[in-house]
């Protein structure tokens, strides 16, 4: 039995975090199905697969280009496009494997045929705890799950594990005619209630003999002020350089406002990735500083996720931050 859940309204173009001990993975060997075996021809807007391959986050392309794609406003995805959340078992219970079905569609009900590859992926979907402790960055393809029947349904579908019950934002991120979309979903789970938020103050994180340390500029984060993130990364003392692309880029940053009220999915790369701090682009870049730029529109706490990968391993840190009020300019 599915469960439907309707969608919950906001968009998150917010702001970053620093916190939690970090943790990391293994790459899984597999890139989910096999793509280029659908028949891509009778779905609008996508082509071939050499054209998708052309599109936003394949390989060839200019990452940095995703820094400045532009985003829908709430209002325009709210007009444009409708959202489903079915899952099995109905209701999810928090430590047992559930699948889960987010239809993205017309607002007219039908698959949106026009979905264009970013990152190397038709949609992330972003999973955190109302307590911001738990955190999943999930794609139906590698699952193995996005098939052609199911793309012609609108249907991503991903397994997911949820630790704690109670209540989890479920974000995605699609692109549309070169156009961002982002939409804040809800789901609720059955289980033990969720403990409270521990916030770590503090710009480094270490795991395994990485070290991580997050600086921003201005130092005193501002809502509403552009703010330029460097995360300097180390091994035993030693820079890192050696990191590889993860999904399109150096790195992905998963940022949520406190209580998991909205979210934003940004990346974070070279030199390039930081054009209003004046630096260059480096060829072949891998390290030992990532750079990101990001505008905090509200006061208050941010847990921001990074994730970058090295060798096969992925590595996901989070940090928090506060970011304060706006101050008054003053001639």
């Amino acid at each position: 039995m599915k469960t439907t859940m309707m969608a919950a309204l906001a968009l998150g173009a917010l702001a970053v975090s620093l916190g939690c001990a970090g943790t990391q993975r293994e790459m899984p060997d597999h890139r989910g199905m096999d793509m280029s075996q659908m028949d891509h021809s009778r779905m609008p807007g996508m082509g071939s697969m050499q054209g998708m391959q052309g599109m936003a986050g394949m390989e060839g392309m200019d990452p940095a280009m995703h820094l400045h794609l532009p985003y829908m406003s709430p209002s325009r995805v709210a007009r444009n496009y409708g959202f489903r959340v079915e899952t099995e078992p109905s209701p999810p219970v928090a430590g047992a494997e559930t699948l889960v079905h987010v239809y993205i569609l017309t607002a007219g009900g039908q698959p949106v045929p026009t979905l264009q590859v970013h990152h190397e992926r038709l949609a992330h979907f972003l999973i955190v705890s109302e307590n911001l402790e738990e955190f999943h960055h999930l794609h139906a393809e590698d699952a193995g799950l996005l098939t052609e029947h199911a793309l012609h349904e609108g249907r991503f579908s991903f397994p997911v594990v949820f630790g704690s019950g109670g209540r989890y934002l479920l974000a995605l991120d699609a692109v549309d005619g070169m156009m961002g979309i982002h939409k804040d979903l809800e789901l609720s789970v059955q289980g033990p209630p969720q403990g409270p938020t521990v916030w770590r103050r503090g710009p480094v994180r270490a795991q395994d003999g990485l070290e991580a340390r997050l600086l921003t500029t201005p130092w005193q984060l501002e809502a509403g002020r552009m703010a330029v993130g460097t995360l300097e990364l180390a091994v035993d003392g030693e820079p890192v350089t050696d990191l590889r692309p993860y999904l399109g880029a150096l790195a992905h940053l998963a940022i949520f406002r406190q209580g998991a009220t909205a979210s934003s999915h940004n990346h974070g790369g070279g030199p390039e990735f930081a054009p209003f701090a004046g630096l260059q682009p480096v060829p072949n870049y891998g390290g030992p500083k990532i750079y990101f730029e990001h505008t905090f529109e509200e006061p208050g706490r941010y847990r921001i996720y990074t994730q970058f990968q090295r060798g096969e391993t992925l590595y996901t840190l989070p940090f928090d931050v506060e970011v304060a009020p706006r101050r008054i300019d003053t001639p």
